[in-house]
């Protein structure tokens, strides 16, 4: 399939076909089955009124996307194989922008063919922000990697990506799923990530848990000394009246 071919594009499909370069785009589109996954344009002249009730829920964010796809959205081919590690969230230490996720895209193809891998990553918000089950927020096109050869990969995310337009203005989520692989249709690995707010407010917790329980440790300690004190002194002035007697 070739897609917005241009006047000299038949050089670069002859490469492809050939076996001198694999493949390594992707759709920047849904194409669907049929008719479906199309949302038909408003044909009703002025001054009646054109209603586009389906808002964002359009191409590889329409709800049953996957079912009406012919090939999905991010999709490519090539004539090797990649895998992903699970993807885990940087440290905020580490990450320069609102959030980051990584991952290690590795060729594993069975052949000696070298190629390159669009990483994706999509956002999965929770069901009550009403929001479409993916959205694309980051992809990273890889180097040419040899058969075995990998590369680490970063997604880089800002607080808009965690963000959904709402009473007139943008709205931080939290309970966000990031989803990464190779197209809308082929996600490899889940993983919840935390926005730096989050992570913020949960360092913020963990320091406030442990400075109570270091004023509680040393409340008991005191009040330990304090009784260990008290024991001696009893014992001593009982020792005195002894001696008295």
């Amino acid at each position: 399939m070739m897609f917005l071919g241009g006047e000299h594009t038949s050089r670069a499909w002859e490469a492809v076909v050939f076996g001198d370069v694999s493949p390594m785009g992707k759709l920047p589109i849904m194409l669907p089955k049929d008719m479906r996954g199309i949302i038909e344009p408003g044909l009703l002249p002025y001054p009646q009124e054109n209603h586009y009730s389906e808002g964002v829920f359009t191409s590889y964010r329409m709800r049953n996307a996957n079912e009406l796809a012919a090939f999905p959205f991010g999709h490519g081919l090539s004539y090797t194989n990649f895998t992903y590690d699970k993807p885990v969230q940087v440290p905020v230490a580490e990450c320069k922008a609102y959030a980051c996720v990584r991952t290690k895209v590795t060729n594993t193809g069975s052949s000696d063919r070298s190629g390159a891998e669009v990483a994706q990553a999509y956002f999965e918000f929770p069901e009550e922000a009403e929001e479409p089950k993916l959205v694309l927020r980051g992809f990273h096109h890889t180097a040419l990697l040899s058969p075995g050869a990998g590369e680490e990969v970063i997604f880089s995310f800002t607080e808009r990506d965690f963000s959904i337009y709402r009473h007139g203005g943008w709205q931080v989520q939290s309970g966000i799923t990031v989803h990464v692989g190779a197209s809308s249709a082929d996600l490899r690995h889940s993983l919840p990530v935390k926005d730096a707010a989050q992570v913020a407010r949960e360092a913020k917790e963990e320091a406030d848990r442990k400075a109570t329980e270091k004023a509680e440790r040393k409340a008991k300690e005191e009040a330990e000394r304090k009784e260990k004190e008290e024991a001696e002194r009893k014992e001593k002035e009982e020792a005195e009246r002894k001696a008295k007697e």
